[in-house]
Order: structure tokens, then C-alpha cells, then sequence
């Protein structure tokens, strides 16, 4: 089928569940499991990338992303406009790797497993998209007690988005391999 896709959502899904790690490691060995986890990442796109384009791309926004966090050190207006763009740059990413995984799957016959793909980039826009209204909400009073509840709400679907995400990527390697 698509080997090279396949064992390249392997490595991703591998950087992903050491970026997991990477959030209850202190100091340094956070940063060590954060390096892995991006060249990981990294890895895993440009190996997928022989399968499909849509993979390069994602390999490309993965690139201007590290750039972006690397100068965003700071506070004031010009860190909140890169951690836009890093959070703009992150769903492209996830665009990329879920929209070439999906196409792949539909010709290999794996509908339900691509469906799969295009309701964790669903559920992932649709929690960004409330997250972002939520915040403008935030600001008025009285409604910022019911945007506070939709912010925990929203987030804990981000979480199932993001178990789905996981499981996506995990069948999907296997299913392409």
C-alpha cells in the first residue's frame, strides 16, 4: 500500500506520545523529550512525505513553526501575534497530516478509518474557532462566567480530539504500513 506513509505516522504517533512525556519532565529532560519530539516529528513527515504531498507541506509548517517558537520568548503584543501564527501554523499542520492520511486511507478502502481523520480536524477547528470567540466573550461582563464554562468544555473535547488524533495516527500507520 503505502509503506512509507505508513511507518512515518508511526514516528509521529512515537513524537506524540513523547511530547506527552515531555509535559511532566522538569527542566532539562522536558527540553531533551522536546528536541526528540520534534526531530520525531519531523522524521516521521519527511518519510511520509514519499507517499504524499500533503505531508511535505505539514514538514514545511512544522519548519516556520520551530522558527516562530524560537523567537517567541517574550511578552507584550509581538509574542501574542507569533503565538497566533504558531497556533494558525499548528492546525495547518494538522490539516496536512490529516487531509494526505485521509486520501490515502480512501484508496487503500479504509473508509472508516479516513472518516476518522476528517472528525479529529473537525473537532479540532470547531474547539479552536469557540476557543477564540471565547476569549473576545471573556472580556464582558457577566458573560465571562458562561465563557469560562465554555472554555472547560470546549477544552475537554479538545482532549477527546486529541485521544482521537492518537488513535488516528496509530491505525492509520498500521493500516498503511
Amino acid at each position: 500500500m503505502y509503506p512509507n506513509a505508513g511507518n512515518g505516522l508511526k514516528v509521529i504517533f512515537a513524537s506524540q506520545i513523547v511530547a506527552i512525556i515531555r509535559a511532566i519532565l522538569p527542566g532539562i529532560l522536558g527540553s531533551i523529550a522536546n528536541a526528540v519530539a520534534m526531530v520525531l516529528t519531523l522524521l516521521g513527515l519527511k518519510q511520509a512525505a514519499m507517499d504524499d504531498e500533503g505531508y511535505n507541506n505539514a514538514f514545511t509548517f512544522t519548519i516556520v513553526n520551530l522558527v516562530i517558537g524560537f523567537f517567541n520568548n517574550g511578552s507584550g503584543i509581538l509574542s501574542s501575534v507569533l503565538s497566533a501564527a504558531s497556533s494558525i501554523l499548528s492546525l495547518c499542520i494538522l490539516y496536512n497530516i490529516c487531509n494526505a492520511t485521509k486520501k490515502l486511507l480512501n484508496s487503500a478502502g479504509e473508509t472508516s478509518l479516513a472518516n476518522l481523520g476528517a472528525a479529529v480536524w473537525f473537532i479540532n477547528i470547531m474547539c479552536t474557532i469557540i476557543l477564540v470567540l471565547v476569549r473576545f466573550v471573556a472580556w464582558i461582563p457577566i458573560l465571562n462566567i458562561l465563557a469560562g464554562i465554555a472554555a472547560l468544555l470546549t477544552l475537554l473535547a479538545a482532549l477527546v480530539g486529541a485521544i482521537m488524533y492518537l488513535v488516528f495516527l496509530s491505525k492509520s500507520g498500521n493500516a498503511l504500513s
